[in-house]
């Protein structure tokens, strides 16, 4: 048996089979808004500023606003996604809500539309997103900036349960800052690598499937091999690195130097 887990930071897997294991929530304050601009208005606010490309930024004060172009609707509307983040503060942040429930990333203070239309001093399209009556218009989520890292102990007891874990499932990193796309594809690719090597060059496929079936799939070696072997390269090495780690530690340090402002 190979059980892989590769369902998210909220891993319903790996909740089940290690509870102790929970991402951290990083202090942070974010929050993420979807908007459908008019092609006409998004040619006069957006057109000058973005030229080419379609990501538009700006730091100051400590926090960062971020607009992305996402799609066009026809010809009529474009669809942009912005994002709002800065360091919780010290003391009682009302935007900083580490023990909030999933289903109530929907529910956004008034204080938050209160700091956004104390922002002074901003050009388009910055102004026109930070509006008060469209923005309340928008589809609006608070995020939490989670980081998840496994033990090399962990990963190879279960490891020896025939349960490997990919992705944010095994190194959740935050939303902003990180490289998470690139991994939720290399992870895959690198474990399809060393199940190539199980079905197909030490084997032929029909002698590896029959055996594959026969074994016991707690105490089978080379199941048990296949899925250490993926973690040789990912989990700490006797100095202490790996790539996991390294992928957790940057996502934080580029979070960190972004507000450095």
């Amino acid at each position: 048996m190979l059980v892989v887990g590769a369902d998210g930071v909220h891993s319903a897997l790996r909740a089940l089979l290690v509870p102790q294991v929970k991402p951290r929530v990083l202090h942070y304050v974010v929050f993420r808004g979807q908007r459908r601009v008019d092609a006409a208005d998004f040619g006069r606010l957006f057109g000058l500023a973005l030229g080419e490309g379609n990501v538009l930024e700006v730091r100051r004060d400590g926090f960062v606003l971020l607009v992305a172009v996402d799609d066009r609707d026809g010809d009529e509307h474009v669809l942009i996604s912005w994002f709002y983040s800065r360091r919780a503060r010290p003391g009682n942040d009302v935007l900083y809500r580490p023990g909030r429930k999933v289903n109530e990333a929907n529910v956004i203070p008034e204080e938050f539309y209160q700091e956004i239309s104390g922002i002074k001093g901003l050009v388009e399209p910055f102004k026109y997103i930070c509006d008060m009556e469209i923005m309340r218009r928008d589809r609006i989520q608070n995020f939490l900036m989670r980081q998840l890292a496994f033990n090399s102990a962990e990963f190879k007891e279960l490891a020896k349960l025939g349960f490997v874990f990919l992705v944010d499932a095994a190194h959740g990193t935050p939303i902003i800052g990180s490289e998470g796309v690139d991994y939720a594809i290399q992870d895959p690719l690198d474990l399809a690598d060393v199940l190539d090597d199980y079905y197909i060059r030490d084997f032929t496929k029909e002698r590896a499937s029959a055996e594959f079936e026969q074994a016991d799939p707690v105490s089978s070696d080379r199941l048990r091999a296949m899925i250490l072997k993926f973690y040789e390269t990912k989990l700490p090495d006797r100095e202490g690195t790996s790539s996991w780690q390294t992928v957790v530690e940057n996502a934080e340090n580029v979070l960190a130097t972004m507000h450095n402002t």
